[in-house]
């Protein structure tokens, strides 16, 4: 009976689970032919969309091309046509129109679809029968013919005279209605342009095109059993459908307004349902630029028939695929199911212990062969527990005969360590001994021979001193003797300390430091940072002994824990050899050394990661590693620090550079001829200083003053690194970036773009990675750091060896008055920092050509600074202490740089009566530096001072420049530009020309016509 039962229960949960698949597919198939409607319904839509796309800018591309052509014609008229000589003179009349013929038929000769030009002149004054009318002829040639008596007709006859008089009596351009023109016996469509001088009429200029080849353009249409439709800006005037003849009535009229109007409530990308000829229909409605409209369209019956078709297809493979699923059900219940369901019960009992029973299951099949696997599973665990039974018997006896002999091996251990830890003065004494008399051996001695055997008895004293001071030290952890002694540490101190004992070692064996240590880390911590730093040091030496080649990684970061502690994070990943799993737990023992053959010429004791765990024990913390064999290692800890500041510790790899660059002077070692780089900057005089720098590189340096110069020049050039102003007037370095990724024709798209500024605060850096810059350069520019950041982002085969100094005696002695003359006056001026000058411009040279540079745009810079103040236009007023600040700075001016400093920050956080109260210390002592500057200064004798130029002068110059710039006249703009820039122009407008002449160079004219307009409505 429950056997019965059982098999029932089978039953229904089978029925169940083919119920609920057959649900499934069916709402499946459902949901699936309506996500296929919508679907096809889309595809259908863009492809209408992107026909009536591509029509719309064809027939606009052929309406404009004529609009064109008609508008050079009355160009050249306006520009040529001398009206007195023009009525006065027969001869000059019959000379220009002959002119103007020959211009018209070069125009249209190679233009498709034009029947007729013509130009009538204006009826009153010059005659009813005078002007020019030109008809296409046989071989792309145009033939003039007997022009229209317009006296013969009324001005309401459209039909015959519409394309003269209805320009007129609008005063502007007209597309006219399609009409029949007998003579040439084909229907055309003409566009009429009134020709006004001085604000009198003379003439009609125009031209015929065929409705044929408008048809055509119309009706040809990719997508099968579509049409296309095209209606004048009147709606009623025009009327292209197939081949029927046009329509102006009435109901037509009727028919298309409606038409419009569910177009205008419709969306533009979708296609909308319209009634055409009795007909429904889809489209898409798209507005010509000559105010005209098309339409794309097919019928509802059509497009509903390849709908359904497409959609009864995929209903027949749906059906299809079901039928295979359910056959597929059948065979892997019967072939996979069934096993499964007998291991499981099986495997359910071994799991309970049941280790004697048997699976009823045999099969050739994979199913089988993982029965076998569990039958010899189960047969192995049985003889590994008697073993394992076995076994630990035999170990308990031998761990009790052992514990007396550990005990003494123990205190043994204890003594040795006493000892050691007594002698560490005797030790310590006569080595320090041997090390210091040696350094005075280096110090004092010339002889190259002495100096190379006291190297090596350095290097050799060194590294004894190192396993000496391992030994004591793991001697006092064992005796008890070694002490914690915590105190205030700077943080970033205690980093470049270990950079310095460290990175230098890495670099001699070919491997790369990186370093990694979070900017918010708090500047001063209170502990024992000697313990801190030796641990530290033994990672990093351990990491740097074990790598061949790649890289060694130091990162530091911090977790706050409250407002008086937080957690060090320290870590020292390598690439080196790594560690086995079976020789980690060695890492901790004394004297022991991993892999004691394969690293027998590493020197070391084996004391240095078992004393790191032992002091990070004291300090409550421990060591954690985590390594592959080959392939590397991470070491890190932890250790709770209190705060003894907050304030972040910043950049700290600038720190180190910095560090190290006061120790050594620069000097260029980089030499890459292929490299070409661009330098953005608003100030020039930075810009000369950055060329200075790279002078003997052999790099190729392009300059811009602005960001719209930059993506100009990318558009031209290809830049190998782009470096980039933030701070810069109307585009920032930032916005030029996003333009620059952009821009479509940008030729150095995803070449490495730096950033430069004067602000190194803490996190600055990730601010410009976040906006889309790969780093960040610090200015005033340190010649060092630019070299640095230079090679880092050229590519390798760019760099080459630089060529052997050559002997610049002479040119030396050359430069050897004026710049001891450059150091003797910024001496005698207060203020000025002549070390720091010379640091950042590289020589006194460049510093000298900087100064120049900066007296010379002092005046300029002192009124456009006051003229900012004075109009409280505190953004442009930051911009430029910002640029004073930098450019001071560089030539050492450092308490003006200061001052400007001082302002900007005020100008950015609008704190205005500061502004006012420090602008005239800023403005006196700016301008106190031109008298004491100017003996540097040296002006070029007899040099023919530049003629000045009137207002009047000027005034008629800016007329004629304006006047180009409405023309498109580049030719005239160059020469008045060449004109301009030769005579001496009043100050004020000085400043203004530098951008007409940047907007001339550029093509702005948009913005050449705004300054140009800006100035003459001023005056």
């Amino acid at each position: 009976m429950r056997e019965k039962s059982s098999n029932l229960l089978k039953n229904q949960t089978v029925i169940l689970i083919l119920s609920s698949i057959a649900l499934t597919f069916l709402v499946t198939a459902l949901i699936l032919i309506a996500q296929s409607h919508t679907l096809l319904l889309k595809n259908y839509t863009n492809a209408i969309y992107l026909e009536s796309e591509k029509k719309s800018l064809e027939l606009n591309y052929f309406f404009n091309t004529a609009e064109d052509i008609v508008a050079g014609w009355k160009k050249y008229i306006l520009m040529n046509l001398d009206e007195k000589k023009f009525q006065d003179e027969k001869n000059y009349e019959n000379d220009f129109l002959r002119d103007l013929s020959t211009k018209m038929a070069s125009d249209v000769v190679n233009e498709k679809g034009v029947v007729c030009t013509f130009f009538r002149l204006e009826a009153e004054t010059y005659g009813p029968t005078r002007g020019i009318f030109l008809i296409g002829g046989y071989q792309k040639t145009y033939v003039s013919v007997r022009l229209t008596d317009l006296s013969k007709y009324s001005p309401t006859d459209t039909d015959h005279v519409g394309w003269y008089y209805l320009p007129i009596w609008n005063k502007s351009p007209v597309w006219t209605s399609p009409y029949d023109n007998e003579n040439l016996r084909q229907k055309i469509i003409s566009y009429s342009v009134p020709v006004y001088k001085n604000g009198k009429l003379l003439g009609v200029l125009g031209i015929d095109l065929s409705l044929a080849i408008i048809e055509n353009i119309v009706h040809s249409l990719k997508i099968d059993n579509s049409t296309g439709l095209l209606f004048g800006k009147e709606q009623n005037h025009i009327h292209l459908y197939k081949k029927e003849e046009m329509s102006n009535s009435v109901e037509r009229s009727v028919d298309i307004a409606t038409m419009m109007e569910q177009f205008r409530k419709a969306d533009s990308k979708k296609l909308t349902r319209f009634t055409w000829e009795g007909k429904k229909h889809f489209g898409i409605l798209k507005q010509l630029d000559n105010g005209m409209t098309y339409i794309t369209a097919i019928t509802q019956d059509e497009a509903m028939q390849l709908i359904n078709g497409q959609i009864n297809s995929l209903i027949i493979i749906f059906l299809f695929v079901c039928l295979i699923t359910s056959l597929l059900f059948f065979f892997l219940k019967r072939k996979i199911i069934i096993p499964f369901n007998i291991l499981f019960k099986t495997t359910n009992r071994l799991a309970r212990g049941e280790l004697y029973v048997d699976i009823p299951y045999t099969s050739d099949n994979e199913i089988g062969t993982l029965t076998n696997n569990i039958r010899m599973m189960t047969t192995q665990m049985k003889e590994y527990i008697e073993y394992i039974s076995e076994q630990t018997k035999k170990e308990r006896a031998a761990k009790e005969a052992a514990l007396t002999e550990s005990q003494i091996n123990a205190a043994a251990s204890q003594a040795k360590s006493a000892f050691l830890a007594n002698m560490s003065h005797e030790i310590r004494t006569p080595i320090n001994a041997v090390l210091g008399m040696n350094e005075m051996i280096l110090r004092e001695s010339k002889d190259k021979a002495i100096i190379g055997y006291s190297s090596n008895i350095k290097i050799a004293g060194v590294n004894l001193l190192s396993i000496v001071n391992d030994i004591l030290d793991f001697s006092k952890i064992e005796a008890g003797k070694m002490e914690l002694i915590p105190d205030n540490y700077e943080v970033s101190s205690m980093i470049i300390d270990l950079l310095n004992m460290t990175r230098d070692r890495a670099k001699a064996k070919g491997l790369k430091f990186n370093l990694n240590v979070n900017s918010s880390l708090p500047k001063t911590l209170y502990g024992d940072s000697i313990r801190i730093k030796q641990c530290i040091i033994n990672l990093l030496t351990n990491a740097i002994k074990y790598t061949k080649e790649g890289s060694v990684t130091f990162e530091i970061d911090f977790k706050k824990q409250d407002d008086d502690n937080i957690l060090l994070k320290v870590n020292v990943k390598d690439t080196g050899c790594g560690i086995k799993t079976e020789d980690i737990d060695k890492l901790y023992k004394p004297f022991e050394r991993i892999d004691e053959i394969k690293h027998r010429t590493i020197e070391g004791t084996g004391l240095g990661i078992s004393i790191v765990n032992r002091l990070l024990d004291m300090m409550g913390s421990m060591l954690k590693v985590k390594t592959i064999y080959g392939k590397g290692s991470d070491f890190s800890f932890e250790i709770k620090q209190k705060v003894a500041d907050w304030t972040a510790v910043g950049d700290i790899n600038e720190a180190y550079e910095e560090s190290v660059m006061e120790m050594a002077d620069y000097k260029e070692k980089l030499h890459a001829p292929k490299a070409k780089l661009l330098f953005v900057d608003d100030t020039e005089m930075n810009l000369d200083v950055v060329k200075g720098l790279l002078k003997n590189t052999g790099i190729t340096v392009d300059t811009a003053l602005s960001g719209k110069q930059a993506l100009e020049a990318i558009k031209t050039t290809k830049y190998d690194i782009l470096f980039i102003d933030h701070r810069m007037p109307e585009m920032d370095g930032i916005e030029t970036l996003h333009a620059m990724k952009e821009m479509s024709d940008n030729l150095c798209a995803g070449k490495p773009c730096i950033a430069l500024t004067a602000n190194a605060i803490s996190g600055v850096k990730k601010m410009y990675l976040e906006e889309g810059f790969d780093d960040y350069l610090s200015k005033p520019v340190n010649p060092a750091k630019l070299e640095e950041m230079i090679r880092r982002y050229l590519p390798e085969d760019y760099i080459e060896a630089a060529p052997e100094e050559e002997n610049e005696t002479s040119v030396n002695t050359e430069n050897t008055t004026e710049t001891s003359e450059v150091i003797r006056t910024l001496s005698n001026i207060e203020g000025f920092d002549i070390s720091e000058a010379i640091r950042f411009t590289g020589s006194e040279e460049v510093l000298l050509s900087t100064i120049k540079q900066y007296y010379t745009s002092m005046d300029q810079k002192a009124q456009e600074l006051q003229q900012y103040f004075e109009a409280e236009d505190w953004k442009n007023y930051e911009i430029k202490v910002h640029a004073l600040k930098s450019t001071s700075r560089l030539i050492g001016a450092k308490e003006l740089s200061k001052l400007a400093e001082h302002l900007e920050k005020c100008a950015n956080n609008n704190t205005v009566s500061e502004i006012q109260e420090k602008h005239k210390p800023l403005f006196d002592l700016f301008l106190s530096y031109k008298e004491k500057l100017a003996p540097l200064v040296k002006e070029e004798k007899n040099q023919t001072p530049a003629k000045e130029i009137s207002q009047e002068e000027l005034s008629e110059k800016i007329k004629f420049l304006l006047d180009y710039a409405n023309d498109f006249d580049i030719d005239g703009l160059d020469s008045l530009i060449s004109e301009l820039s030769s005579v001496q122009l009043p100050f004020d407008f000085s400043q203004k020309f530098d951008k007409i002449k940047t907007s001339v160079e550029n093509v702005d004219f948009k913005e050449l016509r705004n300054l140009l307009s800006e100035w003459s409505n001023n005056k």
